[in-house]
C-alpha cells in the first residue's frame, strides 16, 4: 500500500452512509501522520472509497481519531449477518454526543443513530 497523497483527494467519492466494514487480516493503514496496524477481524468505519481503497477510520479508541485512513479495498469485508445483528445490539459511548445506538442496513451501512441519555440505562 502506497502512503497518503494529497492527489488522492479529487479520485475520492463519498458513501451516501458510513458502513461499518471488517479487517481481513493484519492489516496497515496509511494515514497523513503515520500508519496504523490492525488485527484481524477489528472494526473500522468507511466514508469514502476510489477504485482501489476505502478511506475512513477505526471504530474505537486511538484508530478511531485518525479519520481519512487509506485501506487497501483487499484488506476489508462486508460484515456477516450475524456480525450485523451483533452491532445493532450495542451501544457506543461517542465523544460529544453520548451513549449512541446505530441502525444498520444489510451491508453495514448506518442508516440512523439513536442518541441514548444515560439515565435510561
Amino acid at each position: 500500500m502506497g502512503g497518503y497523497s494529497p492527489e488522492q483527494e479529487d479520485s475520492k467519492t463519498e458513501l451516501p452512509h458510513p458502513k461499518f466494514m471488517m479487517t481481513t487480516g493484519e492489516t496497515t493503514s496509511s494515514h497523513k501522520f503515520t500508519n496504523v496496524n490492525y488485527k484481524e477481524g477489528e472494526l473500522v468505519i468507511i466514508y469514502k472509497e476510489d477504485q482501489d481503497n476505502y478511506y475512513g477510520r477505526g471504530s474505537v479508541g486511538f484508530e478511531g481519531n485518525l479519520i481519512d485512513q487509506q485501506f487497501s479495498k483487499q484488506s476489508l469485508r462486508e460484515l456477516t449477518s450475524k456480525e450485523l445483528d451483533d452491532l445493532n445490539k450495542k451501544r457506543f459511548n461517542e465523544p460529544q454526543i453520548g451513549i449512541i445506538q446505530q441502525k444498520l442496513s444489510p451491508t453495514g451501512e448506518i442508516i440512523e443513530i439513536e442518541s441514548k441519555d444515560a439515565s435510561e440505562e
